[in-house]
């Protein structure tokens, strides 16, 4: 009987969709939606291997401990489980921008806003949309996202290869898929990935704790990757201002630009990336990203996830490092802020405006 409404919950969503995209992209989640099993009854089966009732087991865990000690929103998301033998991620994500400025493409969909990213359950229909930036004259990236957050609009399951991940990075993808299920403000992708970025760091961090011990491996070693990210994310954002100072400047014609650009590209490849990589304390961190074919889509696909994180970091300080209090701050801010939620933060930290917690 549940599946029969989910099935017409999913089939009447999928009729308001206005395109083929939305068309073809509500089929897939029908279907993964459909041939998902309650992740109770998976835990129980006798069939179900002892590895994967210990990750299902965590689970149950993360979920918990993000509800009743971080004060996300309690619904069925991460509540049921897909079984996929084919593949290691969900979705193909799709970025454009502008060759000659970093101005990311923006895609609108109905009831969530404009986004900097298009996501495609097929391979070949992402190569479709690339092929169509790339006629347009943009920068493209694809890259491979192994989860997004339908905010709480549907049960998101959890697909069997995130029980491969390690502790600490399923503790931060749940819990910060989950803050979207909580705090999403329209039109405002950049804050809402980086506010749920921020949330989802601190929160695997908190959980190791929590499970472990202050004491633990586990633990101390969360330090060394959230310091490595810390040092990525200043790297990225060095390479971003770089380029666009570079872009900005009124003295260089179109060719000096493409020129610039070139040269700048190959030092943050090369030169830079190597001094970046003699600071991370995990060495063999993010040896993968020379590897690509570094553009403008390149950086504004990381930037949205990148971006300086001081602005929440200082906000989090003054809220006395209290991860419930500060989930709290962000639903006053989902209500108050209208659509400029960075400003808010600034003004409350400039004691320009109070908020009642």
């Amino acid at each position: 009987m549940k599946k029969i409404l989910n099935l017409i919950i999913l089939s009447v969503f999928v009729s308001f969709m206005s395109s083929c995209y939305l068309i073809n992209q509500g089929a897939n989640l029908l279907k993964y939606n459909l041939s998902a099993r309650d992740l109770e009854q998976v835990y129980k089966d006798p069939s179900t291997s002892k590895k994967v009732k210990e990750r299902i087991e965590l689970v149950f865990e993360i979920r918990k401990f993000a509800i009743e000690h971080i004060g996300l929103k309690q619904n069925k998301t991460y509540t049921k489980y897909v079984q996929l033998n084919d593949r290691n991620y969900l979705v193909n994500v799709v970025v454009g921008s502008k060759k000659d400025k970093l101005e990311a493409y923006q895609w609108s969909f109905p009831f969530f806003g404009s986004f900097p990213y298009k996501g495609f359950y097929n391979y070949s229909e992402a190569k479709a949309e690339e092929k169509r930036l790339k006629e347009l004259g943009y920068d493209t990236y694809i890259r491979s996202a192994g989860a997004f957050s339908t905010l709480g609009w549907f049960d998101d399951p959890i697909y069997s290869y995130m029980l491969n991940y390690s502790t600490e990075y399923l503790a931060n993808l749940i819990i910060h898929e989950m803050t979207h299920a909580t705090v999403f403000i329209k039109d405002n992708v950049q804050f809402n990935e980086e506010m749920a970025s921020f949330v989802g760091d601190n929160g695997a961090v908190e959980f190791l704790k929590f499970k472990y011990g202050e004491k633990s491996n586990e633990y101390k070693n969360s330090f060394y990757s959230k310091e490595d990210n810390r040092t990525f994310s200043k790297y990225i954002n060095e390479f971003h201002d770089s380029m666009n100072k570079m872009y900005k400047d009124p003295k260089l014609s179109l060719d000096e630009k493409m020129s610039e650009k070139r040269r700048i590209i190959n030092d943050y490849k090369y030169d830079k990336f190597k001094d970046f990589q003699k600071k991370l304390k995990i060495k063999s961190s993010y040896s993968w990203f020379p590897k690509q074919k570094l553009n403008n889509a390149v950086i504004m696909g990381f930037i949205t996830y990148e971006q300086d994180a001081s602005l929440y970091t200082k906000v989090f300080e003054k809220l006395g490092k209290d991860l419930p209090k500060t989930i709290r701050f962000y639903k006053e801010l989902e209500k108050r802020s209208g659509n400029n939620p960075k400003q808010f933060l600034k003004d409350y930290l400039d004691n320009k405006i109070k908020v009642d917690l």
